[in-house]
């Protein structure tokens, strides 16, 4: 993990510079209010790109341009991270030494936790604590085309599969929860 930690410093150091097309610089001119506040350009207006991609954003204030930066870290999201064995991966982040910083819930059950490799902070967070539902209720709200990410990655029989409680992927090999 230590390793793919670095790769994406890497990534995040390498600032490209901004390739703005036709459409681009015609959406430019037009703005009329910052892509990052929703508010009202008023003749304040700079070039926001992304700083991975080199790919232009939107027309920005220049305040508001300068505050939109990466984050310091690499959110890890666990589904139900405080209710399984957290404490086996904070062991493991401890072998490499560094200070990893927790927040509790008990000894063995954290509701986060972070580690940092080199200049960058992984943080492992629970996704059950940022969602208003289960994650099966909120995987069926949504319409089947809605989930773009995934149907990019699976086939279309894997697919159909994930959009399913109970079935998941562990090294390379399809398990379906039996009951």
């Amino acid at each position: 993990m230590e390793k793919e930690m670095w790769k994406i410093y890497n990534i995040y150091k390498e600032k490209k510079d901004m390739v703005m097309t036709e459409e681009d610089e015609k959406r430019h001119e037009t703005s009329m209010t910052c892509h990052i506040c929703s508010k009202d350009l008023n003749g304040d207006m700079v070039r926001d790109h992304d700083h991975i991609t080199g790919k232009y954003r939107g027309a920005a204030h220049s305040k508001c341009n300068l505050a939109f930066q990466l984050p310091k870290f690499v959110p890890i999201v666990f589904h139900n991270l405080s209710g399984y064995d957290a404490d086996l991966f904070v062991k493991e982040l401890g072998f490499n030494g560094g200070q990893i910083n927790c927040i509790p819930i008990t000894d063995e059950k954290y509701i986060s936790f972070s580690k940092k490799v080199g200049p960058i902070e992984m943080r492992f967070i629970d996704s059950c604590r940022f969602m208003p539902n289960s994650l099966d209720t909120l995987v069926k709200n949504l319409m089947k085309d809605q989930f773009k990410n995934t149907k990019e990655v699976f086939n279309n029989e894997h697919y159909e599969l994930l959009l399913r409680k109970g079935v998941c992927i562990l090294m390379n090999t399809w398990i379906v929860q039996r009951n």
